[in-house]
């Protein structure tokens, strides 16, 4: 069986994204923790999440309004088709019927052979297709569908297929590679899917076939082509919106004695979580897209998620690096700020608008659980072995990022879910931290 490497064209942009994004997170997460801001990154990656459900549904919603209202042309081929089947050698406008082999237009029917069916049909129709030639090698034949998903049945996907509408080898009833056939019985032949997957130079490109494309176009449309979705229904895009809205009304502190800001927090974590799952469970195939959001259990990415991941980190960076000074003085002096005249309102919405873009981002591509243990374990990690802030700064993006690229290899060779691992192997760093700090105070 081909070893982790063998993969990078499934995982490549995956890795590369939870790397972005880990160095990001760890970076951001330092102004998180001593800000003591936690609670406001986890509304917001909540927020995040009911951006990318709520872009779903409303795609969704829209496909099916497409559905209900077809075109007149598209109800009359079907109309014949089914005329065409209930008499077979006769039209609805034909006599006979399959009974005297009549045709729609005449004595061409079926009996005398001159018909669409007998042994003339040939002569009569040149441009129907040929008849089907002996199958493709399996080398020469692009990576599918179905392929992908045997091959991450494999590997310990479970239920891989229902991603994209396909069946496992188990679901449909086939014997997996090298079963036991007796006590006795050889080693089998290399399985089907090794010999559909990797070619002579390595994996294969990924080619949808017609099926599977209609299959994803259709889907949640009611087995109709839904439209095209626009940019500005985009999840990653709808998510952005909501963050950006969300971190601008988090950094109001109200005037009221008794509600304080970590109140107006719980409140908008508590309204994100519920309508994730309220909204996600009327989203066609709502349960896989809520776990990829909200667990990042997703294998693959798609190159366009990346690519936003990577303009939106590029974006924060350059604001850090103008404003990195004015975000130093109102997170840690705010009064010595104001005496020298930065203007400490808009400098803490700029701070937190900046981390809520990352999380919006981030949380799209690798998901919200990785992020917010990004955010969180590796600036913990950092501050415990680090006195000065540039160098917690660094170390903790270096952390985020080794511990997104570690766990995701881990969860990848023991088939364990992606996002859970990552986090989980970004809370083993604090342990030689926490071993670091006593040493360096003893």
């Amino acid at each position: 069986m081909p070893s982790f490497f063998d993969y990078a064209d499934i995982w490549g942009n995956q890795l590369v994204a939870g790397a972005v994004a880990g160095l990001l997170c760890g970076y951001l997460g330092v102004w998180v923790v001593l800000r003591r801001v936690v609670f406001v990154a986890a509304a917001l990656g909540e927020v995040a999440g009911f951006g990318v459900v709520f872009a779903f549904f409303v795609a969704g919603s829209l496909a099916a309004g497409e559905a209900d209202h077809p075109t007149h042309a598209v109800h009359q081929a079907p109309a014949e088709e089914q005329a065409d089947a209930e008499y077979p050698g006769g039209g609805p406008h034909g006599r006979g019927g399959a009974r005297d082999g009549r045709g729609p237009h005449g004595r061409q029917g079926t009996r005398d052979g001159q018909g669409p069916h007998g042994p003339h049909a040939r002569r009569h129709a040149p441009d129907a297709p040929p008849a089907p030639g002996p199958a493709e090698p399996a080398a020469a034949a692009p990576l599918s569908d179905d392929d992908l998903t045997a091959l991450l049945a494999e590997v310990g996907v479970e239920g891989a297929g229902t991603a994209v509408g396909t069946a496992s080898a188990a679901d449909a009833g086939a014997e997996p590679a090298g079963a036991d056939a007796g006590a006795d019985a050889p080693v089998a032949a290399p399985s089907r899917t090794a010999a559909a997957v990797f070619g002579a130079g390595g994996v294969k490109a990924y080619v949808p076939t017609a099926e599977s494309a209609a299959r994803d176009n259709a889907a949640g449309a009611g087995g109709h082509a839904a439209p095209p979705v626009p940019v500005w229904l985009q999840p990653m895009v709808v998510a952005l919106v909501f963050v950006i809205v969300a971190a601008a009304l988090l950094s109001w502190a109200p005037n009221y004695r008794r509600i304080t800001q970590e109140s107006v927090v719980g409140l908008a974590y508590l309204v994100a979580a519920g309508m994730v799952i309220l909204v996600g469970s009327r989203i066609p195939q709502g349960t896989h897209e809520i776990r990829h959001v909200l667990y990042g259990d997703s294998v693959s990415l798609d190159a366009a998620q990346l690519y936003g991941l990577l303009v939106a980190g590029a974006v924060v960076a350059a604001v850090h690096g103008l404003f990195f000074k004015e975000f130093l003085f109102v997170s840690f002096d705010p009064e010595t700020a104001r005496a020298v005249g930065v203007r400490t309102g808009p400098m803490n919405v700029l701070l937190l608008v900046s981390i809520g873009i990352v999380i919006a981002s981030a949380s799209r591509a690798v998901g919200a659980l990785p992020v917010f243990a990004s955010l969180v374990l590796p600036p913990i990690a950092a501050l415990l072995c680090m006195s000065s802030l540039r160098g917690a700064l660094v170390l903790s993006a270096v952390l985020g990022a080794v511990a997104s690229v570690l766990g995701y290899y881990l969860a990848w060779i023991w088939s364990l879910p992606a996002g859970a691992t990552r986090a989980v192997t970004a809370a083993a760093f604090i342990v030689p931290a926490l071993l670091v700090r006593w040493l360096r105070r003893n």
